[in-house]
């Protein structure tokens, strides 16, 4: 998966703002979807480790973090925030 060329993002605090600037549409994620952002799509990470990980660190069920995580994937395909690696803008 990669980040869309017409996407741009900017963290604040603890979290990112991403603009679309082909549509000028922009959408902010909170601190859990900064971190699923920030691991998965920016540092390439794995969705099962990252889920693993987050789930030892806070004493909360791995499928539970696991799903969020997917769920927030989806929706950035969805939006073409993130594309597969195969896709192009």
């Amino acid at each position: 998966m990669k980040l869309n060329s017409n996407i741009t993002f900017r963290e604040v605090d603890d979290e990112i703002i991403i603009l679309n600037l082909e549509n000028d549409q922009y959408y902010s994620l909170n601190k859990s979807g900064t971190q699923i952002f920030k691991k998965i799509v920016v540092e390439k990470g794995n969705i099962q480790e990252f889920a693993r990980s987050v789930a030892a660190e806070n004493n909360v069920p791995y499928t539970a973090v696991l799903q969020d995580a997917a769920d927030l994937i989806a929706e950035l395909k969805k939006e073409k925030i993130v594309l597969s690696d195969d896709s192009e803008v």
